[in-house]
């Protein structure tokens, strides 16, 4: 019943001019759209679940937005442990509702009742929150300024979970601000040992190519880079 009440829902959104350039991938149940640096998502996870301001069982979405720049992630494949398939579902940089301060869960009941109501909030928010992820992040510019330049000025944590985050960051750093190159390296650095040391088992999949990783980074040549000394 859920999964009938999932395509249906589906169906409708598409046909929103909006989103009349995506596709809808079945195996990710995801709305995609190929742009010429990578692509746009729009992620429907969802589950049965109960809504419990009106205490029916209903079908819960939760919509997640993706941007993804090929630069940031083509040159690591010949490394990464994940399949191709996996490596090339990448993001760049993704949101929820509760990051974007916005509704982050939606109901439908799966009887039916307020669906039009419930579907017509659903694709107004969804779309709106779409179209703002993809507008404010719409070049790597804007993902140095989201992720690198908090921990250079105001010395945010790095991540301390997974891998594919470091070699992204010092990507984005060769390309967008490559003066603050080593700066960044060395910081990554000082991480990967400690999660190494901590047994995070995602660096130490990387930790003994770590040097030939950053090094092949170096001297890729790759659109709109410099040298990285």
């Amino acid at each position: 019943m859920s999964d009938v009440l999932f395509d249906k829902i589906v169906k409708k959104l598409v046909k929103d001019t909006y989103l009349a350039e995506f596709a809808f991938r079945k195996r990710e149940c995801c709305l995609i759209k190929k742009t010429a640096s990578g692509f746009e998502a729009i992620e429907l996870q969802h589950w049965k679940g109960f809504d419990l301001n009106r205490n029916k069982v209903a079908l819960v979405i939760k919509p997640l937005y993706l941007k993804r720049f090929d630069v940031l992630h083509r040159w690591f494949e010949k490394f990464s442990f994940k399949s191709l398939l996996d490596q090339r579902g990448n993001y760049s940089i993704g949101f929820d509702g509760e990051m974007l301060n916005k509704t982050n869960e939606f109901y439908f009941l799966l009887d039916g009742i307020d669906f039009e109501n419930d579907f017509n909030i659903f694709k107004k928010e969804v779309i709106k929150n779409a179209d703002f992820v993809f507008d404010k992040y719409s070049d790597i510019d804007d993902l140095y300024q989201y992720y690198i330049e908090p921990v250079l000025n105001k010395g945010a944590e790095l991540p301390n979970v997974g891998a594919d985050w470091v070699f992204e960051y010092l990507t984005l750093t060769k390309l967008v601000k490559v003066e603050y190159y080593n700066l960044v390296k060395n910081l990554l650095e000082a991480q990967v040992n400690k999660l190494n040391d901590r047994g995070e088992p995602n660096i130490i999949e990387y930790y003994p190519k770590f040097d030939e990783i950053v090094s092949y980074l170096e001297n890729a040549v790759l659109p709109g880079s410099s040298p990285s000394g």
